[in-house]
């Protein structure tokens, strides 16, 4: 097997064409556009170009991001700057640094509820709120389904003594399948459930 160009030594990865099939490779010599007889592979014959079979290190992982459920209150507060608790919902999101927000469906749909009959301007700006919301990598939107309806249906059947919404239970029910212990709200239900 020969080596037709020497690109060995053109970087990290460089593009190779490995019997006619792009690849990307990586590691000294062991780029650049390889012939092979009958039979020989890449790596294999006489002159071996890519390095014997090392252990992988560990995967890479990204610094992990605190989540914290926002509700509808926070939603609320960070939409309309006249709001009673925008105040306070900005003070406590710069106080929680590099955070990941998640959300549901429902609460988007809450909130938009909330805001049907404040007036065309208002209406419009929430509809916008909500399109970035969707459109923001920071922000996890959990779909609306019917195991979310169902979940959300059950912790509600357990709570006859509570006043919990569905939205709430449904809230609920997300924060404790994803791990999520805080929530961004006024809300005194989701203290009784545990959330700080």
């Amino acid at each position: 097997m020969a080596c037709r160009s020497d690109c060995a030594r053109e970087g990290a990865l460089a593009p190779a064409r490995c019997r006619g099939i792009r690849r990307r490779l990586s590691g000294d010599g062991a780029i650049g556009d390889w012939e092979g007889s009958a039979g020989e592979r890449v790596g294999e014959g006489p002159r071996r170009l890519l390095r014997p079979a090392r252990p992988l290190s560990p995967p890479r992982t990204e610094k992990e991001v605190r989540l914290v459920f926002a509700d509808t209150l926070y939603w609320g507060a960070a939409l309309h700057s006249h709001d009673q608790y925008r105040a306070q919902v900005v003070r406590v999101r710069e106080a929680l640094g590099e955070i990941g927000l998640v959300t549901t469906d429902e609460v988007l749909t809450e909130l938009l509820d909330g805001l049907a009959q404040r007036g065309t301007h208002l209406r419009q700006a929430a509809v916008r709120a909500v399109r970035r919301i969707l459109d923001d990598r920071r922000v996890t939107v959990h779909p609306q389904s019917r195991e979310s309806f169902l979940t959300g249906l059950h912790l509600y059947e357990q709570r006859y003594d509570k006043g919990y919404s569905l939205v709430d239970c449904i809230s609920m029910t997300t924060m404790r399948r994803q791990g999520i212990s805080e929530v961004l709200t006024n809300d005194r239900h989701f203290t009784q459930e545990g959330s700080q």
